[in-house]
């Protein structure tokens, strides 16, 4: 068993059920040869074939595949190594595509602007935020270990979700802990997921949508 990931190149951007399908075609988009050579020959050079390693990340040695490059990896390798190849995959401009979640994480060249920044400690994700990260990232975190996700438009200016069995609690901070607040009520996964989108396009219908009070820090 391996931990499967794919990193190819896209034109524009998709969703990750777009990517999965195009992924399953034997033709992928257009490519950068260019792009994925110098990722996989970044790759090598760190971390070198499985046959010529004593200790090594991969199931099976990664390699170009046509117009992408799949990459098998052993689980206990899974999440450090993600967080490597995806952090490589944006310094080429690539996307990746992780199998397992299934999550898609577009290239930076398809972000809108700046709009701030997600993390999202359990998986781990800290990158550029964008719509289609959080539509597929959100339902990832309930049930999971560290059930939460922050979206920072500025240092101390964010909005951030616990999931909880009951539900999600909604928080925003503007400036510092006296402008702190939390839902009053538990929110539903679409109703959090539609919050955080207003909230990266600086629009302000989720104050009016929902109820909040002011947390109090000791």
């Amino acid at each position: 068993m391996s931990y499967d990931l794919c990193v190819f190149w896209l034109e524009k951007a998709v969703s990750t059920e777009a990517a999965l399908e195009l992924l399953d075609g034997e033709e992928c988009v257009e490519c950068s040869p260019q792009a994925l050579g110098d990722f996989l020959g970044a790759v090598l050079a760190d971390f070198p074939a499985l046959e010529e390693a004593e200790e090594s990340p991969w199931a099976g040695t990664p390699c170009l595949d046509g117009n992408r490059i799949f990459v098998a990896l052993t689980y206990s390798a899974a999440q450090e190594f993600t967080e490597y190849l995806l952090q490589l995959a944006q310094r080429y401009e690539l996307a990746l595509l992780d199998y397992q979640r299934p999550l898609l994480f577009l290239p930076p060249k398809f972000s809108e602007g700046e709009k701030g920044r997600v993390v999202c400690p359990c998986l781990p994700i800290d990158m550029a935020a964008s719509g289609q990260l959080l539509e597929d990232l959100l339902p990832l975190v309930v049930g999971a270990e560290e059930p939460f996700v922050v979206l920072e438009r500025a240092p101390h200016f964010y909005m951030q979700c616990y999931w909880w069995p009951e539900g999600f609690d909604l928080e925003y901070r503007d400036g510092g802990p006296e402008a702190h607040f939390a839902s009053v009520a538990k929110l539903s996964l679409a109703e959090v997921l539609q919050a955080l989108l207003e909230y990266m396009d600086g629009a302000c219908g989720w104050k009016a949508r929902h109820r909040f009070e002011l947390m109090e820090f000791e």
